[in-house]
Order: structure tokens, then C-alpha cells, then sequence
């Protein structure tokens, strides 16, 4: 495999272990490490959750591609088979809201409403649009309708940031933003928008 298709493939697996239930850690876990040869485990550290999921992050670059294609399948069998479809879009806009806030160095979510203080230029740059990219088969592979998400309007400047809030909507979440003041040293105003996301009543 190219180096860079594995890059990717490790990079989202890294974005989805932590939102993974207890059983599927463990899974993954259990299939790194059965080859104890390759990677040295400390059993009893590892018996926690939080710790198997430091030992997967840390040491998937060590795999081989046959044990990393394995993680995989695991992973997309889960998101495809396990829960119900609702469950999966709210995992992948959860999963694409990190890779946002990632991006201000602002802290990672768990939950959708906790997703907020995004400045306008981050959702509108191109590292934004490129996690869209970067995402676009999880997204209408194993979660939504492209139907229901895509907007076909010519005059839309940024269809990632449409993208997103169709996104939202369709699992009853809104992404608004929120225009504020302030004034510089030498005392002119200027403004700012930042982005939250709230659930609908």
C-alpha cells in the first residue's frame, strides 16, 4: 500500500477509536496484540479502557497491513452493522467536528452542542474543506443520504460549511453563528463571527 493511503487509513482510525463502545475497543485491541512479538503489551496497564486506547493510537504505525486492514474492517463493520443509522451520522459529524476544532486548538467534543467559539475563517478556509474531502466516503457510505446533505445551489461560495449544516439539520441540530464587537487600541470597532451548534427544541 502507498504511503500516503496508509497515512490516511491510520488517521482515520485514530479519529474513531475514541468514540468506539468498550467492546470494540477491547476487539481492536485484542487483534493488535495478539502477536506479541511484533508489540510488547503491559497486560496490566492495558486492562483499562483509556489505556487501550493510548496503546491502539500509539502503535498503529507499527502494524502490519494485514493487522491494520483487519482494525479497519473492524471498525467499518461496527459503523455500518452495530446501531442504528442515526447513531452513525451523529458519530461521523462528531468525529468531523474534532478534526474542525483541531484546527483552532480548541478542545475535542463528545457532544454536538459542545461544538462552539469556531471562528468564521476556520469553516471557511481550505484545511476546513479538505477535511469534507478527506471524509466523504464515511460520510455518505455509512451515514447520510448525499441526497439530504448536498446543495446543488451555483451560488453557494462555501459547500462544505452548507454541507455541514444540512448535516446537522438532518440529525436536528442547527449551525449558527453569532456576530460580535470590539474595539482595537486605537478605538475602532470591528467584528467577528464565531460558530456553535445547538439542538433543535
Amino acid at each position: 500500500m502507498q504511503s500516503q493511503e496508509r497515512e490516511n487509513k491510520i488517521e482515520k482510525i485514530k479519529d474513531n477509536i475514541k468514540y468506539l463502545p468498550d467492546d470494540i475497543v477491547s476487539k481492536l485491541f485484542n487483534t493488535m496484540t495478539q502477536d506479541k512479538e511484533n508489540i510488547k503489551v503491559n497486560t496490566i496497564s492495558s486492562s483499562y479502557r483509556g489505556n487501550k486506547i493510548k496503546y491502539i493510537d500509539k502503535n498503529l504505525n507499527q502494524l502490519d497491513q494485514n493487522v491494520l486492514t483487519t482494525v479497519e474492517t473492524t471498525i467499518k463493520t461496527y459503523l455500518k452493522e452495530v446501531g442504528n443509522k442515526e447513531k452513525r451520522k451523529v458519530h461521523i459529524a462528531i468525529v468531523i467536528a474534532n478534526k474542525i476544532l483541531d484546527l483552532d486548538g480548541l478542545t475535542n467534543i463528545k457532544d454536538l452542542c459542545e461544538f462552539k467559539d469556531v471562528h468564521r475563517d476556520t469553516l471557511t478556509s481550505d484545511k476546513c474543506k479538505e477535511i469534507f474531502d478527506f471524509y466523504d466516503d464515511e460520510l455518505f457510505d455509512n451515514a447520510f443520504d448525499r441526497s439530504e446533505c448536498v446543495t446543488h445551489k451555483k451560488k453557494t461560495i462555501h459547500p462544505h460549511i452548507s454541507l455541514y449544516k444540512n448535516m446537522l439539520k438532518a440529525i436536528g441540530y442547527n449551525l449558527s453563528s453569532r456576530v460580535r464587537k470590539y474595539k482595537t487600541e486605537d478605538g475602532k470597532e470591528k467584528v467577528y463571527t464565531t460558530y456553535y451548534v445547538s439542538k433543535n427544541d
